[in-house]
């Protein structure tokens, strides 16, 4: 299975924040920078799911907070190439 983006995996948490694709930038934390709450994260982790078929592990006690984009970009395709 191909790698996600950086760009691509931007353009996912754009639209589900609900904010301008050029307010995520790879150092951009998930939750601290771009507002992502729980609800906004389980549709991040459906999301790469259904369109990447990427099995993402969904941290209930806020863990994605201080992870950027890059840092989470990298871990999904971790996950995928094992």
């Amino acid at each position: 299975m191909p790698s996600i983006t950086v760009p691509q995996m931007s353009a996912v948490i754009a639209e589900i924040a609900g904010i301008e694709l050029g307010a995520v930038t790879p150092q951009s934390s998930l939750v601290d920078d771009l507002g992502l709450d729980s609800l906004g994260l389980h549709e991040l982790v459906v999301s790469l799911q259904q369109d990447y078929g990427v099995s993402v592990p969904l941290m209930i006690d806020g863990g994605w907070g201080q992870t950027t984009v890059e840092r989470f970009t990298n871990f999904v395709n971790e996950l995928d190439s094992v």
